[in-house]
């Protein structure tokens, strides 16, 4: 898998997943329009919000098998069974990518898991256009991820309402201030704080700790990217966050089980 390290490669890699995501959704529309997909709305999904406001630092576990900062992490890859094992060592949700191209992810891992596992599942995609919104409740997901960086203002309050009418949970995820700024005035629950820079791919695991103090006490913060040990877990509960969402740390390592064992210790420490 190729890797984009300096500034302009990584800003022609977002712009190269934007575009081909673009093409995926004309696709979709095409071989499976909304009318066809098999919602039910009576249906009531797991508490995603409900799993993040409990009491300690809740660990939301990723499944992806590659990604284009890390290439691929798994040569054997088994969803199903990773989900499981988080599940058997207690992580309060899942995060689940269902990009194909970039990711190695689809939808139906996801429709797969949810069937299999009790605890609340968050997909989480490039979500530019209403279609996957109505794709992930049809799927089973139990939240989205919405990324302020691509969607700005007004498109993030429509997907915001659209999603609350779909009964799913919404991660709005930032950089920066200013996003913080925009995700607080569409009147969110859950905001995250990305410590990865999308064009460039850079991690700062300090810039969690530059920007909760903008982040009000009645919103639930996650930090995520770049948190591979105790210390940092440590250091997130300090600052105050409500969760953490961890993906390459975890399926990275030899030992996935101990490593989310030994993070879910220092978790309840606040």
């Amino acid at each position: 898998m190729t890797h984009y390290r300096n500034g302009n490669m990584t800003m022609s890699l977002l712009n190269r997943i934007l575009k081909t995501k673009r093409m995926e959704i004309i696709r979709r529309k095409i071989i499976h329009p909304v009318r066809r997909f098999n919602i039910d709305f009576s249906a009531s999904n797991k508490d995603f919000i409900g799993a993040i406001r409990k009491p300690g630092l809740s660990i939301i576990a990723e499944i992806k098998r590659q990604s284009p900062s890390a290439g691929l992490m798994r040569e054997i890859f088994d969803p199903l069974a990773i989900a499981k094992a988080y599940e058997l060592n207690q992580a309060d949700g899942l995060s689940i990518l269902t990009d194909q191209h970039f990711f190695g992810g689809s939808c139906s891992q996801l429709a797969q898991i949810k069937d299999a596992i009790r605890i609340p599942v968050l997909r989480k995609d490039f979500i530019i256009d209403e279609y996957q919104i109505y794709e992930s409740k049809a799927v089973g997901a139990d939240a989205i991820l919405l990324i302020v960086r691509l969607l700005g203002s007004k498109t993030l309050k429509q997907f915001l309402a659209l999603a609350e009418k779909l009964d799913l949970d919404c991660l709005v995820e930032v950089h920066s201030l200013e996003e913080i700024r925009v995700a607080l005035d569409a009147g969110i629950t859950l905001i995250g704080i990305n410590n990865r820079d999308l064009d460039t791919l850079r991690v700062d695991i300090n810039l969690s700790s530059k920007l909760k103090k903008y982040i009000p006490d009645d919103v639930l913060a996650i930090s995520e990217s770049g948190i591979r040990n105790v210390d940092h877990i440590q250091s997130i509960c300090d600052i105050g966050f409500d969760g953490v969402l961890i993906g390459e740390s975890f399926m990275q390592s030899d030992d996935p089980d101990r490593l989310l064992q030994s993070f879910k210790s220092h978790s309840r420490i606040r």
